[in-house]
Formats: structure tokens, C-alpha cells, sequence
């Protein structure tokens, strides 16, 4: 088949070609599990339909089970805890910090644990103070008990120290015309000065902890619905694919893909369902209008969707604009009825 037959084909196919694969169910059993957020409930029941019809068959819901599921979130989390210690060695430092601290914020729990290589230390001044220091010093062999053999100021580390008292003793006497006399005289001395001390300084030490923390929630349910097929004889449609004629252009298949409806609108009339009409319907924001139906003989009808679009949508809520009001309903299956 030639590109020009095939350009010339798809206008065509969209209007009359069926797409559609429907399955005929013969189980008379449906079991649908769905998965919501706690928040979603009261809308999920409120759109929840007590029947629900997949390719013209209609099934009763008979049972409807809930249970709340359990899940698990984890997140990192990170702490610095801070001590004030008399050391700046960072051996001992650590031995006051735990390998490890319980974490737990009513929420989120978990261990976290200490991270050595982020230890940080800060000296901590605690100011100055004042302190007198004394040096005692002594002189000898002195001819005379005389001050101005004493230094008045000495210097020593820096700091200057001032004679504050001076004591005088005979080292050696002499016989002078058979008097005793003193030879040489020892001094005793006392030097003080203040200093400006500070005090010792202590160390704020922070090592950060870290950790992998969890929190176990139940914000969402999972309801199971049990559906029973009502006794009616089934409908089976012949459905034609229109795959099978496109060739093997690879080209138009994907752009015929992207065109093509993957949904239906069928009105029932003369005992069974109808097509009347094939539309495309969104993902993201999926709407059926049922306005201007001219081929429409009655007020029933029933949207019916493919299998990849119903996989999609179950679960979903379905805008429906008629020609009086827009509602939503709740997509169970592959097909909605609407009564106009």
C-alpha cells in the first residue's frame, strides 16, 4: 500500500473503522483492588457505583473489603551536639561524645550516629585577674649594710620586680685592736610584682550525628470489591482491528496511533447497546461530553474504554458533561453507564 492510499485512508478509518478489542467475560465474578489516600476516601465511596457494566454485561457489587495498609518513609537526618570540656585534645574529646544517640521526634525515629571527622573545637575565654608574684634573692660578701649595694628592680621572664624588703646578717667578723668587728654583711631579699593572668580556658567542643530515620504511616487503604455478574445473556460484538491493514510503515502506524479513539459511546435501544459515536479520551483530565448525539434514540448510555485506557483510568473519577448538568463518576472498569 502506497503512502498516498494511505494518507488518503486515515480520515476514513477514524470515522468507521471499530478499534477496539472487547473482551467477553465469562467469569461471573469481578474482583477489583484499588489503592487510595486516606484524603480520597469519602470522594472514592461517593463516586462508587453498586453496578458497574463491562461489554454489555452488568455486574452487582456484593462485597466491599477495606483495609488499611502500612507504609514506610525514611529520610536522613543530621544533629550537632555540643559540650563544653577543660581539654582541647581531640582523643579525649571524643571519649566524652556516645558512638551513637537515639533519635525520636514523635513521629520519626532511628539511631544516629557520630561523625568524627566533623568535630569542631573553639577556645572559650573567661577573662583576666590579677596575682602577685615574689622572688627572694640574696646577696653576699657585701662590705657594707648599705641599700645602694641592693638592685632596687630586677628583671625576669619578661617582668619587672621591685625590692619590698631587704634583711641584713654579718657573714664574717674581723678583730680590729681586739674589737670584733664586722668583715662582710649577706643580704636577704624580697622582690614582688603583679601579673595579669587569664583564666583557663575551657572549649566548646560540636560534633554533628547522623542517621537514616524512619516513620511508619497508615494514610492509605486499599479497598477490595467483589462484583456478581447479573443474569442476562451475553453480548458479544465483532470488533475489527484496523492494525493489521496499515502495512508495515512504521510512520503512519505512530501517527494513526496518536489519532486514533480509545473510547466509545454506545446507546442502548432496540435491547442492546449501540455505537453511536468513538472519542478520544485524556489521561490527565479525562471528560466525556454527551452533548449534540444526533444518532442518540434514547437517554441510556454507556462509555465504554479500551484496555490500556481503562488500566489507566480505574480509580479515577470521569468528568461527564451532559446537556443539563457536569458530574463525575468513578471509572471500576472497562465501561460507565449514564442515564440522561
Amino acid at each position: 500500500m502506497n503512502k498516498k492510499l494511505l494518507l488518503f485512508m486515515i480520515p476514513i478509518l477514524m470515522v468507521s473503522t471499530n478499534v477496539f478489542a472487547t473482551d467477553v467475560k465469562k467469569e461471573d465474578t469481578i474482583i477489583k483492588s484499588i489503592v487510595i489516600n486516606k484524603t480520597d476516601e469519602n470522594n472514592f465511596l461517593n463516586l462508587l457505583d453498586d453496578t458497574i457494566e463491562i461489554d454489555s454485561i452488568k455486574y452487582n457489587l456484593q462485597n466491599k473489603e477495606r483495609l488499611e495498609l502500612e507504609t514506610t518513609n525514611s529520610k536522613t537526618e543530621e544533629q550537632t551536639k555540643t559540650l563544653e570540656l577543660s581539654t582541647n585534645k581531640k582523643d579525649k574529646i571524643l571519649d566524652s561524645f556516645e558512638e551513637s544517640i537515639k533519635y525520636d521526634d514523635g513521629e520519626f525515629s532511628g539511631d544516629l550516629y557520630r561523625q568524627d571527622n566533623s568535630l569542631k573545637i573553639t577556645p572559650i575565654k573567661h577573662g583576666k585577674y590579677e596575682k602577685v608574684f615574689t622572688i627572694d634573692k640574696q646577696y653576699t660578701n657585701l662590705n657594707k649594710a648599705d641599700l645602694d649595694y641592693i638592685p632596687k628592680e630586677i628583671t625576669e621572664d619578661g617582668y619587672t620586680y621591685s625590692l619590698t624588703k631587704c634583711e641584713w646578717n654579718i657573714a664574717e667578723n674581723e678583730n680590729i685592736q681586739n674589737i670584733s668587728m664586722p668583715k662582710s654583711y649577706t643580704a636577704t631579699t624580697t622582690y614582688k610584682t603583679v601579673k595579669t593572668l587569664e583564666y583557663p580556658y575551657t572549649y566548646k567542643c560540636e560534633l554533628t550525628y547522623n542517621g537514616e530515620i524512619s516513620k511508619v504511616s497508615k494514610d492509605t487503604v486499599q479497598y477490595t470489591l467483589t462484583y456478581k455478574q447479573q443474569p442476562k445473556e451475553e453480548i458479544t460484538e465483532n470488533k475489527t482491528s484496523i492494525l493489521p491493514y496499515l502495512g508495515g510503515t512504521g510512520v503512519f502506524l505512530v501517527v494513526i496511533f496518536f489519532l486514533l479513539p480509545n473510547a466509545k459511546i454506545t446507546n442502548y435501544y432496540d435491547g442492546k447497546y449501540k455505537t453511536i459515536k468513538y472519542i478520544r479520551v485524556s489521561t490527565k483530565n479525562p471528560k466525556v461530553n454527551l452533548k449534540h448525539l444526533p444518532n442518540a434514540k434514547t437517554n441510556v448510555f454507556s462509555i465504554k474504554f479500551s484496555d490500556k485506557l481503562d488500566k489507566k483510568l480505574t480509580g479515577k473519577a470521569i468528568t461527564i458533561i451532559t446537556p443539563k448538568t457536569t458530574y463525575q463518576k468513578m471509572i471500576m472498569n472497562k465501561s460507565i453507564e449514564v442515564h440522561l
